[in-house]
């Protein structure tokens, strides 16, 4: 489904901010995200507004104690951009589960998100967008 703030009950900035809330709860399982992708948050934020808001997630690399992907490059301060609009469902933490199992398909999947892993050098001196 393709949804547009119309297609809401409520202010597209409300939706927004709610989006991003419950990815920060999710974001605040630390051990989940160490464990399962070796990463720790910190931040979680909006930029822009409507219809081009994007959902910002700025991480480190951490030791993972189930998989090993090798030294983590835990100087460096990584992140990712993603649009919120249009959304694929009216409840936001509906749609906040789904933006998880996509960042974790990107962590996994996609080539830039390897310098997470220590693959590529990274400068320790601002956020390594990923995306």
């Amino acid at each position: 489904m393709r949804l547009s703030a119309e297609d809401l009950d409520c202010a597209p900035r409300v939706y927004e901010e709610r989006l991003r809330d419950a990815v920060r709860r999710s974001a605040e399982r630390r051990d989940t995200w160490r464990d399962g992708d070796g990463i720790e948050f910190e931040e979680v934020s909006l930029d822009g507004s409507y219809p081009d808001t994007r959902l910002v997630r700025a991480f480190r690399a951490v030791e993972s104690r189930k998989f090993g992907f090798g030294k983590p490059t835990a100087d460096c301060r990584f992140g990712t951009r993603v649009r919120i609009w249009p959304a694929e469902y009216v409840d936001p933490d509906q749609e906040a589960f789904f933006h998880d199992i996509y960042f974790m398909e990107f962590l996994g999947k996609n080539a830039r998100a390897h310098m997470v892993r220590g693959t590529h050098p990274c400068d320790p001196a601002t956020i390594n967008w990923l995306d």
